[in-house]
């Protein structure tokens, strides 16, 4: 008789994923995979670790793709292009959803909007204290480590450059920030909108007196501090990242998105 071979099921897919996308990267696998295997034995497995660290597993070929909050920098482009010996994949990039980063407060703070020049006071010290915005409380500014993409995006386009407070307190990842601000009347903290629940998110006055509120202008598009969930691979993506950029196009993965706080990308793109 003739032996057939039984088809050998691939293995998970192994993942590097940044501290503020584990909660959406988990909760759409459990969408997107929850009924099917997509051929292999089991769920992806995810390791948790800050962007730069994630681009490194990559590029070293620890893991099978990296789901970060930022485009691979120039360096770690050319260091996935290798020295040149021998050809190699170059890293691809797709976008899974976009995240508002906004400036939370403390629901008993009295606080719910501020114009751009009072944020840039916030975050850099030259504010410390809220009187005249609602409150006299002091003010305890909170912010995501230095390599952290919320923090480069709120330095590069809101403080135009600026550093941050000196006596500004790190935290390790958004939902942390959150938690903090929840416990601590007179704080501001930079987070996502998809982790400040118990918080208050500022709505942002422009000079020309237009309120910005995060929800609404993140659906419009109008809100000027939003980053991109990315799926980076170095080359064609694993079955299950392929099952997972599948599922965030459907309606179904639309609402996971929606459910997580996140903003889908427009239809098509």
């Amino acid at each position: 008789p003739v032996r057939v071979a039984a088809e050998v099921a691939a293995p998970p897919a192994r993942l590097a994923v940044a501290p503020d996308a584990e909660h959406l990267v988990r909760a759409l696998f459990d969408g997107s995979l929850g009924a099917r295997q997509d051929g292999t034995r089991g769920l992806p497995e995810v390791f948790v670790v800050e962007e730069g660290a994630a681009y490194v597993a990559l590029i070293r070929g620890e893991v099978d793709g990296a789901i970060v909050l930022r485009p691979p920098e120039p360096a770690e482009r050319k260091a996935a292009a290798g020295d040149g010996l021998l050809p190699r994949d170059p890293l691809l990039q797709r976008g899974l959803a976009r995240d508002t980063v906004v400036l939370a407060v403390h629901p008993d703070t009295g606080v719910g909007v501020i114009g751009f020049d009072d944020a840039v006071g916030l975050l850099t010290g030259d504010r410390p204290r809220w009187t005249g915005l609602g409150s006299d409380l002091g003010v305890t500014v909170l912010i995501p480590p230095r390599r952290d993409s919320a923090r480069a995006l709120v330095v590069a386009d809101l403080l135009g450059g600026r550093a941050m407070s000196g006596s500004a307190q790190e935290l390790v990842d958004a939902r942390s920030i959150a938690e903090r601000v929840r416990s601590t009347p007179g704080a501001v903290g930079v987070t996502s909108l998809s982790a400040c629940q118990g918080t208050r998110p500022l709505s942002l006055r422009t000079p020309d007196g237009l309120i910005l509120e995060p929800r609404t202008s993140a659906q419009t598009g109008e809100w000027p501090l939003v980053r991109t969930v990315l799926v980076v691979t170095q080359g064609p993506p694993h079955a299950q990242l392929d099952a997972l950029l599948e599922f965030v196009s459907t309606d179904r993965g639309r609402q996971v998105l929606i459910a997580e706080g996140m903003t889908p990308a427009p239809r098509g793109k």
